[in-house]
């Protein structure tokens, strides 16, 4: 997780921007301190976590007309239990654009809302439970979690196919370090893709911008 967020912050420097550089170059200075504030949940809103909540982990049917009818969730050995922005946070900053990001404050009040209807239904007041100000308050410390798996997956989301499907297909047998060296290869140029560079790009300056960082 270190090597691609070093790599997405080497190309703000690239870039020019020196002020929202130098504050993300903080947090590649003290990581460690940084990744433990933010993953520790020390609120009173905790609640039972997927915890490895992105793209890969959903199944989506759709009816024939195309359009979405259904979302089911897979893969719950991340389950646990703390702040629901891990997985909130988790699921947008892998996926979003830049136009997301904008609309932040938006979303959370859309999610608060359907948060809150559902916590009805179960006899329970969604701001008893969690309110909108917490909610938005929290997402400045604990949804650096997800900036930092947003960085993380878009790397692995940008591999290539074939390449990854060719791995070890040249006919020689890899032991573990010839296998780490091709997907050391491969990475590398996932890095300097345009892809990854505008889509790191925008989750850091967002969390800039927004106050996580």
């Amino acid at each position: 997780m270190k090597k691609p967020f070093e790599k997405a912050v080497a190309n703000l420097e690239s870039e020019g921007k020196e002020v929202i550089f130098k504050k993300v170059s903080y947090v590649v200075e003290n990581m460690k301190e940084v990744y433990d504030k933010c993953s520790r949940y020390n609120g009173k809103h905790s609640c039972i976590i997927h915890g490895d909540c992105w793209s890969n982990n959903m199944l989506f049917k759709y009816n024939k007309s195309g359009e979405l009818d259904d979302v089911k969730l897979v893969d719950f050995q991340l389950t646990r239990k703390t702040t629901p922005i891990h997985d909130l946070s988790y699921f947008f900053y892998s996926g979003a654009a830049k136009e997301d990001f904008d609309k932040l404050d938006e979303y959370l009040e859309i999610y608060h809302e359907s948060f809150s209807q559902f916590s009805q239904e179960l006899g329970f007041r969604g701001d008893d439970l969690l309110p909108l100000n917490v909610l938005k308050d929290e997402w400045k410390t604990y949804s650096m979690l997800g900036v930092f798996m947003g960085v993380f997956l878009w790397e692995l989301k940008l591999i290539p196919k074939d390449a990854a499907q060719k791995l070890g297909e040249d006919g020689q047998s890899l032991d573990e370090n010839g296998i780490r060296g091709q997907w050391k290869i491969i990475l590398d140029k996932v890095v300097k893709d345009e892809r990854f560079i505008t889509r790191t790009k925008n989750i850091l300056v967002h969390a800039v911008e927004y106050g996580i960082i």
